[in-house]
């Protein structure tokens, strides 16, 4: 992805509600949205979640977060279309 491309996707991604995160297959991120990155900073977690660089599934593993893990693991490999949860954050 071009510079610029990547500066208009991350600013694309910042427009959205939604929390945005886009990673290679291997669970390295290439970038996450401002809306994500401002709720890990509030609930102090790790930077690892949403920095670019760091690898999205080894933080899920360390957190024991297995099952969110597997599916997208699972979504990556298009052995499933969809993996929704939903959690209420207070």
């Amino acid at each position: 992805m071009s510079r610029s491309n990547e500066h208009q996707t991350q600013d694309w991604m910042n427009t959205l509600d939604e929390f945005l995160i886009i990673m290679d297959t291997n669970g390295i991120i290439l970038q996450a949205n401002q809306p994500w990155i401002n709720f890990c900073t509030t609930q102090d977690e790790n930077n690892s979640l949403w920095k670019a660089g760091a690898n999205y599934f080894e933080q899920l593993k360390e957190k024991g977060k297995e099952n969110e893990l597997q599916s997208i693991q699972r979504i990556l490999t298009n052995e499933i279309t969809e993996h929704k949860q939903v959690e209420p954050y207070f």
